[in-house]
């Protein structure tokens, strides 16, 4: 049996090996003064994978400031870490917050957790979230996969370091827009931005290699594309495919469409491969049916835009199966994208 709050589905933390870290800027000279900011990323092997540092720097090059990265999960939460945070001797995190509660923190030779967070006793308000008592400082970590150090058996997670509160918010802002982030490509890359900066009271301009990131090109124009399909159906009428079907033996409804299908249309003219006309027809259930309509949405397509792929007025016409009929809408989106792109240019 799972022990309560240790072992248990909702305690447990799925998570992979850190084989490395991206860090902004160059080590510390002495004592602890920070080491100057740099403008690529310096990549820092794990005590048990040194020799990821060769592999990253045959891949990326000494100084990178661009990389491409997945996500090994689908929530910001999950893939980024972002606290205020103070460390003592031996770099021991000795207090974590949140802006306004403790969530873990030091008092003699214990250390304390708490989910619901501790009152700061330290009466911070000001417009900067801080105050002279305060020790803690911004802290983000992004967890990152580099899918070409995967491929040369770096197996593990790389997590990208920064104490700015700029990158946090930037970062933090881009996660949650392209939520669910597993099965993307994104660029993480380094710009040289004006920030504003409090120097002696006062507010003041200061350049900063700050971190951005963005869904890679050709899923953010994938991501358009289908938005802009999916628009254009809805100008074209009203959804044809009904929000819930209820549970029944009987086979799924006819799905009348009254649009004009494209003339030239492969899957009209009998042009579709053999993998796609099977030598029967495939009994459709209701359940296959349902599935086949929330992964269509899932992706932004209305059902016009469905039946219209398949070259069909109703389902009940479309004789493939669910794979082949999932084959053949990708087939048509990924066609009228590349069409969108050639009349755009």
């Amino acid at each position: 049996m799972p022990i309560n709050g240790l072992s248990d589905r909702g305690s447990v933390d799925p998570r992979f090996q850190e084989i490395g870290r991206l860090r902004k800027g160059a080590e510390k000279p002495s004592g602890n003064r920070p080491g100057r900011d740099l403008s690529y990323f310096r990549y820092v092997p794990g005590s048990r994978h040194l020799e990821s540092a060769n592999v990253f720097r045959q891949l990326y090059g000494a100084e990178p400031t661009s990389l491409e990265v997945y996500f090994p999960f689908d929530t910001m939460e999950r893939v980024f870490s972002s606290w205020r945070e103070a460390y003592g001797q031996n770099r021991l995190c000795k207090l974590r917050c949140d802006g306004a509660r403790w969530h873990d923190w030091i008092e003699g030779d214990r250390h304390y957790h708490s989910e619901a967070g501790r009152e700061c006793e330290l009466h911070y308000r000001d417009s900067e979230n801080r105050c002279p008592d305060c020790p803690c400082q911004y802290s983000g970590k992004l967890s990152v996969i580099l899918e070409p150090m995967w491929e040369r058996d770096q197996i593990g997670l790389v997590t990208v370091i920064t104490s700015s509160i700029n990158d946090i918010a930037n970062l933090a802002a881009k996660l949650v827009q392209w939520e669910p982030l597993t099965g993307k490509a994104f660029v993480l890359w380094r710009a040289a931005e004006r920030i504003g900066v409090p120097i002696k009271g006062k507010r003041a301009g200061k350049d900063s290699d700050l971190l951005h990131l963005e869904l890679r090109k050709d899923f953010l124009v994938g991501t358009y594309q289908a938005a802009k399909l999916q628009a254009q159906a809805r100008l074209a009428g009203p959804s044809v495919i009904p929000a819930q079907i209820e549970a029944s033996a009987e086979p799924p409804p006819d799905l009348d469409y009254d649009g004009e299908l494209i003339e030239g249309d492969p899957f009209l003219e009998g042009e579709a491969s053999a993998a796609q006309e099977p030598a029967e027809p495939h009994k459709w259930t209701i359940a296959e049916f349902e599935q086949l309509v929330r992964w269509a949405r899932d992706k932004g397509l209305s059902d016009k835009i469905v039946l219209r792929a398949l070259g069909i007025n109703r389902m009940s016409e479309y004789p493939g199966n669910p794979d082949a009929a999932r084959l053949q809408i990708d087939a048509y989106v990924a066609e009228q994208a590349d069409a969108e792109l050639a009349d755009a240019a």
